[in-house]
């Protein structure tokens, strides 16, 4: 990782993916649920036994940088460089996810990968435009898709 790529890592502020549920088994182990309902899961080990993966998750669950957990000593100077690899790997899964990140599209790429890219390829139809689908309609918006087309019969 260049230098300027691991400074922008070190402080960008992160938090833990709302639509993941982080169970700790210690220091070195974590459960990761996709989702209150979902029944996938995967156990993140932390193989170098560096302690760092339940440090700084449990310190992730307010939007926090990695250079504020160095100031506050909960990474140290000599973790630093596990610590980057550690929170490129947790944003690549999207187990760690910006605030500012669109949470739709957190959720939906993490279920669909990249396909979830083609729904802005996508023209969709949405009928009835009451209260769900007035709902509906502003969130497929958000997404970007390329055509919305809303049929309603009420006047």
């Amino acid at each position: 990782m260049s230098n300027s790529a691991a400074e922008t890592l070190r402080s960008q502020t992160l938090m833990i993916n709302p639509h993941v549920h982080v169970t700790f088994c210690s220091n070195s182990e974590v459960l990761i649920k996709h989702g209150s309902r979902s029944r996938f899961s995967q156990v993140l080990r932390d193989e170098g036994r560096t302690h760092l993966l339940g440090k700084v998750l449990r310190n992730l669950r307010a939007p926090t940088s990695l250079a504020e957990l160095q100031e506050r000593q909960i990474v140290r100077d000599h973790e630093l460089e596990d610590a980057l690899k550690l929170i490129e790997h947790l944003r690549a899964e999207k187990i760690l996810i910006s605030p500012e990140d669109y949470l739709p599209h957190v959720y939906l790429s993490m279920q669909f990968g990249a396909a979830a890219a083609g729904l802005r390829a996508c023209r969709l139809g949405l009928i009835g435009s009451g209260f769900l689908g007035s709902r509906l309609a502003r969130d497929l918006a958000r997404l970007q898709v390329r055509e919305l087309v809303l049929l309603d019969d009420r006047r």
